[in-house]
């Protein structure tokens, strides 16, 4: 009896033991899930911020300066093309335009991010300009707006809208 008695006390300790083991888990879980969760919102909201202000790994100001470039690459492109229709038919271009387009875009702020596509329009407006009525000059145009329309699919929309 003394035996039993003694298993009894062992039993209820190793219960009691268990029971504490196992409430000390569940704590540490809920613990651990709790801080997991915290991290991940930290991590969400640092990402989402780092998301509107990085494009490509450069940083994108999000005030009017690329809307304003936005708007003058619109209206250059969409006199550059003209003038290229024009080319294309054999008829003058309208110097004035292509020079107020390529001015437009020499006074423009370029973001960073625009750079080389702000360069090429440059470059396409002002060899528009020196052209005359050579013909490999106004098929290197052609080429040029080509090469452009590849580098930057979406100028296509602009001309369309």
């Amino acid at each position: 009896m003394k035996r039993e008695s003694k298993i009894q006390k062992q039993k209820g300790f190793l219960q009691i033991a268990f029971a504490i083991v196992l409430a000390v888990s569940f704590v540490l879980v809920l613990y651990e899930n709790i801080r997991i969760n915290k991290q991940e919102q930290n991590a969400e909201s640092s990402a989402q911020g780092s998301l509107n202000s990085m494009v490509k790994g450069q940083s994108v100001n999000t005030n009017h300066e690329i809307n304003d470039y936005g708007r003058i690459v619109r209206d250059a492109i969409i006199i550059l093309n003209k003038n290229i229709d024009l080319i294309s038919q054999g008829k003058a271009i309208s110097a004035e335009e292509v020079q107020g387009a390529r001015d437009n875009l020499l006074l423009a702020q370029v973001p960073d991010i625009f750079q080389k596509l702000h360069i090429n329009l440059v470059s396409l407006a002002s060899d528009m300009l020196d052209t005359g009525d050579i013909d490999s000059s106004k098929e290197n145009i052609k080429i040029k707006q080509g090469n452009l329309f590849n580098q930057y699919p979406w100028l296509k929309t602009i001309i369309i809208e």
